[in-house]
């Protein structure tokens, strides 16, 4: 009898130290497997690497631990109930702030939210892969960000090459193993010239005074009667309003004229054709309302 009990007794313990070392192995979190996986779902939509709201990523680790706008560092490792990223999501911040908000994707289930707290509290490991220094240095390394230099042209020997641009071009094209295309005749280059300023083509009594001009500076003279007319500003505003988003009515669901948009249209077509420079252009828009002079935008 008394080894029967000893028999028990130690089956009994083997057992629960089985169990409790099972739940021990289940309560490690595995970022690839399991925490990122939410991320994606959950959060990169406002954090990520189209959008970093209130500057704040999770898609590679350095931005995910160091602090955002929102001020203390977002993971505390060992610590979930101090760590705002788990307060937001768990809906325990004393700011009332839940994430992912209201309208922009679901929020973490019970089991989610509890393989964030976790990974927190087990240290909040994650993996040097998910580093992301390549992609920040690749989108700063972008030519847009560069300073401004005088580049020299390359040494062409062509006798086509009349301005250091087709210098450039030249050398790119032999790269290529390609060359300039066949000089344009006196109809294409008019044509051109006016559909690429105006977006319009010249008119017939155009195109014969041209063709009849013999002067060597007949087609400069072109092109200053085609800078001199308002369908230059009138052609080329509207790229610049593209970029700015720029339309007389809202354009959703429903359609309201915006009265007064004219006038910032108006600004940009008379800037063109006036010649404004880009730098005051720039200032205009950005601090119109402290010039002098109104600015229209």
């Amino acid at each position: 009898m008394r080894n029967s009990i000893v028999l028990i007794w130690g089956f009994g313990t083997l057992v629960a130290t089985s169990l409790l070392a099972t739940c021990a192995a289940d309560d490690t979190v595995n970022f690839a497997a399991d925490v990122k996986p939410i991320f994606e779902q959950h959060c990169y939509r406002c954090h990520g690497p189209k959008l970093q709201e209130s500057n704040y990523r999770l898609d590679f680790r350095d931005s995910g631990l160091n602090a955002a706008d929102f001020g203390d560092p977002p993971i505390v490792k060992g610590d979930a109930a101090n760590s705002p990223l788990y307060q937001f999501v768990a809906g325990l911040h004393t700011d009332d702030i839940v994430m992912p908000p209201d309208g922009d994707g679901r929020r973490l289930t019970q089991a989610e939210t509890d393989v964030v707290k976790r990974w927190i509290d087990s240290g909040a490991e994650w993996p040097d892969s998910d580093a992301g220094h390549a992609d920040v240095e690749l989108k700063t390394d972008h030519w847009s960000f560069q300073p401004v230099v005088n580049s020299v042209p390359p040494d062409v020997d062509d006798v086509r090459c009349k301005t250091p641009i087709d210098a450039f071009v030249l050398r790119k094209l032999r790269a290529s193993g390609l060359d300039f295309s066949q000089t344009a005749d006196r109809v294409s280059l008019i044509r051109r010239v006016y559909l690429d300023m105006h977006g319009l083509p010249p008119t017939e009594e155009q195109v014969s005074a041209f063709l009849n001009d013999p002067s060597a500076d007949a087609f400069d003279r072109v092109i200053d009667d085609v800078l001199e007319s308002h369908h230059y500003g009138e052609r080329w505003a509207r790229h610049w309003l593209d970029v700015a988003r720029f339309g007389e009515s809202t354009g959703f669901e429903v359609n309201r004229d915006r009265e007064n948009a004219y006038y910032y249209r108006d600004y940009v077509i008379d800037a063109l054709n006036s010649d404004k420079s880009y730098r005051d252009f720039v200032i205009d828009q950005l601090a119109g309302g402290h010039q002098h002079q109104a600015a229209g935008a």
